[in-house]
């Protein structure tokens, strides 16, 4: 689909697709899921991707806020465009992941397809401000990861299965969440991987002082709260080896 984006309103909930053509560029509505959305002005329709085979499956899936008798969570939805990928099919959307959340901030945002074939989710620390609970250095918790799925083969009690190759798969932790790919981050807002090299570039939102924007590997600790940028910012986290 060349010269054709899908682009999220955080908002409205509403997705548009954007055409740039010879003769002009265009905006239609692609979708518009405000009923399965929660929105306030700094929640809503956080994240968009498309299935790698789009084209052939009409396959998307969207990150969203989500409130249920007064419980906040975040929902990784999947949806089916039409037939002629113009537009969403308007059936029901399907529940991949739902994850609890406590406050209003920080759930990430970010959701990926990498090379792999995989689908890579950035959780934010789920707050409040500084991360005191820790978080992102608590490998029994989903905030302040980057989590690593695959979204094409369900599992016995869950709508995904998790890549054999998760770096925390063999962990002697049975509590230990295997889907976590890398932690140690804030808000992982937004990611790419390189074209080039297959490095994954993540911009990071910081606490106060720095932003961050650096190359994620598979198993890393990115340090937060413990650290925020190369600076420290708090010890009562902080491993001793």
């Amino acid at each position: 689909m060349n010269g054709h984006f899908v682009v999220a309103e955080q908002i409205t909930a509403k997705l548009w697709l954007l055409e740039k053509r010879r003769e002009g560029e265009s905006k239609t509505l692609f979708a518009d899921v405000r009923g399965e959305v929660f929105v306030t002005e700094t929640e809503g329709l956080l994240g968009v991707a498309l299935h790698p085979r789009f084209p052939e499956n009409g396959k998307f899936y969207l990150m969203h806020e989500y409130m249920e008798q007064g419980r906040r969570a975040m929902v990784i939805a999947e949806r089916v465009a039409r037939k002629d990928l113009r537009a969403d099919s308007g059936g029901l959307s399907c529940r991949v992941m739902k994850i609890d959340v406590a406050t209003e901030v920080h759930h990430g945002g970010g959701i990926l397809f990498g090379p792999d074939g995989y689908f890579y989710i950035g959780m934010g620390d789920a707050g409040p401000q500084g991360d005191p609970l820790g978080h992102g250095q608590d490998l029994h918790s989903f905030g302040g990861k980057l989590l690593c799925i695959d979204v094409d083969h369900a599992g016995a009690e869950l709508a995904y299965t998790i890549p054999a190759d998760n770096p925390f798969v063999h962990h002697p932790d049975l509590a230990v969440r295997r889907e976590i790919w890398a932690y140690g981050l804030r808000q992982p807002w937004r990611f790419s991987f390189d074209p080039s090299t297959g490095a994954l570039w993540v911009g990071d939102v910081g606490q106060d002082r720095f932003e961050e924007v650096g190359i994620v590997r598979a198993g890393e600790n990115h340090g937060w709260n413990v650290y925020e940028g190369f600076e420290l910012y708090s010890t009562v986290y902080r491993k001793e080896h």
